[in-house]
């Protein structure tokens, strides 16, 4: 696997576990939140891809 690829899976992969988090701890996710939380922790992410992810493990049609 390039170190790309394996980048890019390492940061779906943090997008996914906070976005777990924040359904435990409060219930609901919104992907805005998700993605200022990922940005906060110095996790370079977008909007979209964020989406995406959170459409992947079924937290976002």
């Amino acid at each position: 696997m390039s170190v790309r690829s394996r980048a890019a899976r390492e940061r779906k992969t943090h997008i996914a576990r906070i976005a777990r988090g924040m359904k435990r701890q409060h219930g609901h996710v919104r992907a805005a939140d998700v993605a200022a939380l990922a940005a906060s922790t110095g996790l370079k992410t977008s909007y979209p891809e964020v989406r995406t992810v959170l459409a992947r493990i079924g937290l976002h049609r």
